[in-house]
């Protein structure tokens, strides 16, 4: 398990991230992989389910006690912890959208995956790690996302840019709907990142298992809400892959394509993922949001990379 000193914010400056940058990256990413309406009382199969496949109306939610003191203490925090999962948040043609540009991304880390995980930062722009070629590229690095699919002629489209934008500002809305919590409080902060989960490639390090329990707040310090919206169906597109709450009250999410969940960063929710099953064309696609009571860590989300959208029909370098 990756321990939480080692844990640091990435800053992709330059089109090859730092072999340090690298191990922080994967580390991130490990940590964090991992739901409008007032809270209701909790739902839970004898099998711990849950939330499986099956599509459902409104919000189901349950609620657990804060580990945080500090939680109420403000119009940010929440006064009451949990999590809440919303079916169908995000409609078909905006999964496809970004299921698209999560494609077009991993595929310029080579023709397979180093190992069982590969990631986009939306925040930082690194995206790794490569897969080596035998000469200019080096396997295990991460290199600036953007940059790399301008020069690929594939860079992010104004449409994707601005309904990533829009998508971003409506989980943040449904975060300070489902908590109670001033939605002007509520800021950006990274990791934010499309993450892909499978692939016929074994771990080579502790930081490709993915699937080790862990707390959010602990790995990242500023976190105090996390999302994640699904772009894959768990069952159809891959095996294994659900997202697993720990602890004393213990719960189970089935990844599918839409689907939002939310939670409270802190050690009341500790979580795991488990592992996909391995093959080469099933994987589980996910993009992860996060959000912060702390308006010193908050970050632009999507702006300071809006440079190179569209980038090579306006000749950017």
């Amino acid at each position: 398990m990756v321990r939480a000193k080692r844990v640091a914010k990435a800053k992709t400056k330059s089109a090859t991230a730092t072999a340090s940058q690298s191990r922080t990256l994967v580390a991130l990413f490990a940590i964090a992989l991992a739901a409008a309406v007032a809270w209701v009382a909790p739902w839970q199969s004898a099998s711990g389910v849950w939330a499986d496949s099956a599509p459902f109306n409104g919000t189901r939610a349950m609620s657990v006690a804060c580990a945080d003191n500090s939680k109420g203490s403000n119009t940010c925090q929440p006064s009451q912890c949990g999590r809440a999962v919303r079916h169908a948040f995000a409609s078909d043609e905006e999964v496809a959208q970004i299921r698209a540009l999560a494609h077009r991304a991993f595929a310029t880390l080579g023709s397979e995956q180093r190992g069982p995980v590969a990631m986009f930062d939306l925040a930082s722009g690194a995206l790794g790690p490569t897969v080596g070629d035998g000469g200019s590229k080096i396997a295990g690095k991460f290199v600036d996302g953007f940059r790399e699919l301008h020069q690929n002629q594939q860079a992010v489209s104004r449409g994707e840019f601005e309904l990533l934008m829009a998508l971003h500002e409506r989980v943040r809305r449904a975060v300070a709907e489902q908590f109670d919590v001033a939605v002007d409080q509520l800021h950006a902060v990274g990791p934010n990142f499309l993450s892909r989960l499978g692939g016929t490639n074994l771990p080579r390090k502790i930081n490709d298992e993915y699937w080790h329990e862990h707390i959010d707040t602990i790995a990242y310090g500023a976190f105090t809400y996390t999302a994640l919206v699904y772009l894959s169906d768990s069952g159809r597109e891959f095996d294994g892959g659900a997202f697993v709450f720990d602890g004393d009250t213990p719960a189970t999410v089935a990844p599918t394509r839409g689907r939002l969940l939310l939670f409270t960063s802190g050690a009341e929710n500790p979580h795991h993922v488990e592992p996909v099953r391995a093959h080469e064309s099933r994987v589980r696609y996910a993009l992860t949001l996060a959000f912060t009571c702390n308006a010193s860590a908050a970050i632009d989300f999507l702006v300071p990379h809006r440079r190179w959208v569209d980038a090579q029909r306006v000749g950017v370098e």
